[in-house]
């Protein structure tokens, strides 16, 4: 289980994470994978590129058992691969991005780096030219094969999309004052740092003793909290002339609010 938040503003986006990561599948968890097991995972990524820039997050199925396949870095790969490709809509972006995942997934099965295709899901949170835009990709298995969907959802500030828990998302979104400690629910126009505050406090909420003795699955939620925010992309004609004399650099519209630790 991962928890993620990530709160809309008309500022800008919030993103935030837990580092937990574990092998979810009992039957084959054995002494490789148990070392192999981190409470320091990034979860969190950005993609920038003309005229977009995006962060991402993965949940479910992410790596194979000898990490030879990784699906948050092959997310990366395959969107630097496109850094020169012509869209002119979000959708035509995300699209040609999801159906190179579903041949990669293809092809490390074919290869055998991967022992099931994915149950999986890919958000991405940011903007394409001004318009915001909030996508989910999810992979999903069926018969003998896999199937996934793109999903473009409606926004408006304030809103936020909550993984993790189902009850302890519920919970704190009502504003339960058990948890009123962590964060309390965004208003209709938010402040990018409020929204900052309540995804880390959703975080900080999912993985406390509190939240496991409601929901034991809470448990799988921990480690290092890492958070960002994005922004819309600089486009104004003197930005981008100042940038090509190297008068200046505009702001990178992904930030490290907390960065992951690497090490």
């Amino acid at each position: 289980m991962t928890a993620i938040a990530i709160p809309y503003t008309s500022f800008g986006f919030a993103l935030a994470a837990d580092g937990r990561q574990q092998w979810m599948h009992n039957p084959t968890r054995d002494r490789l994978t148990r070392d192999a097991e981190s409470d320091r995972v990034q979860k969190i990524f950005g993609i920038e590129r003309p005229n977009a820039a995006f962060a991402y997050t993965v949940s479910g199925d992410i790596a194979s058992r000898d990490r030879s396949f990784d699906l948050s870095i092959e997310v990366g790969t395959q969107a630097k691969q496109l850094q020169t490709a012509i869209f002119f809509t979000a959708r035509s972006f995300v699209e040609a991005l999801s159906q190179r995942l579903v041949n990669a997934i293809a092809t490390a099965m074919s290869e055998r780096r991967i022992e099931d295709y994915p149950q999986s899901e890919i958000t991405l949170a940011g903007y394409f030219g001004c318009g915001p835009h909030l996508v989910n990709i999810q992979f999903e298995r069926y018969g003998e094969g896999f199937r996934h969907r793109v999903i473009f959802h409606d926004l408006r500030p304030g809103a936020c999309f909550l993984t993790g828990s189902h009850l302890i998302a519920k919970l704190v979104s009502e504003g339960d004052a058990r948890f009123a400690q962590f964060c309390v629910p965004l208003d209709e126009n938010p402040s990018l740092q409020a929204a900052t505050d309540f995804a880390i406090g959703y975080i900080r909420a999912s993985s406390s003793t509190l939240a496991r003795g409601l929901d034991p699955e809470c448990d799988k939620i921990g480690g290092h909290i890492h958070a960002a925010t994005i922004i819309p992309p600089e486009r104004s004609l003197r930005s981008r002339i100042q940038k090509w004399m190297g008068r200046s650099v505009p702001r990178s519209s992904f930030q490290w609010i907390v960065p992951p630790i690497l090490s």
